[in-house]
């Protein structure tokens, strides 16, 4: 799926918006989707850090990936 797919099936499954950003950056504890030089990165931020650091070379495999975490992380919310 490409970002702006991603963008739409979060909002489809009421993920909500301050568990996530699609633009990077170091927001505190949020998982982010940033694209690098390189390809693609997810990571959560937490205090400034990027952990849990996956590096993707295509928008689909850190998207596919992206969403997955997130649902993930909502079954144990």
């Amino acid at each position: 799926m490409t970002k702006q797919e991603l963008a739409k099936s979060l909002t489809n499954e009421n993920i909500p918006e301050d568990c996530y950003t699609l633009e990077g950056g170091l927001p505190n504890e949020k998982w982010c989707l940033e694209k690098t030089y390189s390809g693609w990165d997810v990571y959560y931020s937490e205090r400034g850090l990027r952990n849990q650091l996956h590096h993707f070379s295509t928008e689909e495999e850190a998207c596919d990936y992206f969403y997955k975490e997130l649902k993930k992380m909502m079954k144990y919310m």
